[in-house]
């Protein structure tokens, strides 16, 4: 499908982000969305969506431009994205406007495509936790799926001046596909929204994130083992089925803003379990508000979590239960806390958008021709 906007025929004033369909402000959304309070000094930021919730519109207009293409679909959640993965939209007449793509679904040319990491590659890591009928699903598709994300990223490279990966891990999931990557720019957070809420947190919990690629096998052996388990998260719930009613799990949902920056404030320690991860949101928030992360030594946390100084980092499910039983037994020195603090500050908007103004400066020129 060919979409043209009278509102994208501006000039070098205009920096539209294309983004994924817009549920909330998290995940992939959140570069887009914090860049654009960023820069919304400097440019005219239009933000382009297949569909964007309407809770959610009024927040993004006070920094932005909405143009929601009120699309129909069917989906919710990380299935919709997928939908419009395979609906993916081909956008013409940008004329001047600068354009940075962070999107699974739009095919445009582009100063800059953000790659948060391939679709294929995520659901071949992440469906082992799936039950059998996805699993069996998704043997059927697996050719179809791997050669249509191999297209779209070729065709994306194609039209895009730079490829900008959101991690070094991102990066080489996409060398895989024989595709140049160009540089890492981190996705940033906002430490003046995560931050420490407490001089004295309680440290009578683990928290943890419940999402598609969670391995809940680890935190349910944790449970069994007498740890008391704080977990959050939205996506997919039926999955969560194993851990509900567990008498020493706490199954939180949809949390608040508010409320989740309490969670990891007052934390022990945060858990980050996973199947598949290019960035990892959570080990950087938990870090900014001060409570170290007990995760794995691969992919995007091995990136943020830097062992024995802000959290730990092991090598398989025997080392991570070994290490949080030992964590919760003895503890740790609470310097970790304000280390774990100054390493999230790294990632904080204020020193992301940096790199992104330079990167947009530096291109604008080539990109004009």
């Amino acid at each position: 499908m060919v979409y043209s906007s009278p509102l994208m025929q501006g000039d070098f004033d205009d920096l539209v982000l294309f983004v994924d369909p817009i549920e909330n402000l998290y995940g992939p959304i959140r570069p887009p969305y914090l860049l654009a309070k960023a820069f919304r000094d400097r440019y005219n930021v239009l933000i382009v969506s297949p569909v964007v919730a309407d809770d959610v519109k009024p927040v993004l207009e006070e920094c932005a431009h909405v143009i929601d293409l009120g699309s129909y679909h069917l989906m919710k959640g990380s299935l919709l994205t997928l939908e419009f993965w395979f609906r993916r939209k081909n956008i013409e007449d940008l004329h001047n406007s600068l354009a940075i793509n962070f999107s699974q679904c739009f095919l445009v040319d582009a100063l800059v495509y953000y790659a948060q990491g391939p679709i294929s590659t995520a659901i071949e890591e992440i469906i082992s936790e799936m039950n059998y009928l996805w699993r069996g699903l998704y043997r059927l598709l697996r050719a179809y799926i791997a050669s249509r994300d191999r297209d779209y990223i070729s065709e994306i490279r194609r039209r895009s001046l730079l490829f900008i990966a959101n991690s070094h891990a991102s990066s080489k999931m996409y060398e895989r596909f024989r595709i140049s990557v160009d540089g890492v720019i981190y996705p940033p957070i906002d430490c003046n929204e995560f931050k420490p809420t407490t001089r004295r947190p309680s440290e009578d919990y683990i928290v943890t994130y419940l999402g598609k690629e969670t391995r809940l096998s680890v935190i349910k052996y944790l449970a069994n083992k007498g740890v008391r388990v704080k977990a959050f998260g939205t996506k997919l719930p039926h999955l969560f089925k194993p851990l509900r009613g567990h008498e020493n799990i706490e199954f939180l949902g949809e949390v608040s803003m508010k409320t989740l920056v309490d969670l990891y404030s007052n934390a022990l320690f945060t858990l980050f379990t996973f199947t598949h991860e290019p960035f990892g949101y959570v080990p950087v928030e938990s870090m900014a508000c001060g409570t170290p992360v007990l995760t794995y030594d691969r992919e995007g946390p091995s990136e943020t979590v830097v062992d024995g100084l802000t959290g730990w980092v092991v090598r398989n499910d025997e080392e991570l239960i070994n290490r949080a039983l030992e964590i919760w037994r003895d503890g740790y020195p609470s310097s970790m806390r304000l280390q774990a603090r100054s390493r999230a500050l790294l990632f904080d908007i204020s020193n992301i958008a940096r790199l992104w103004y330079s990167t947009i400066e530096l291109q604008h020129d080539t990109f004009k021709i």
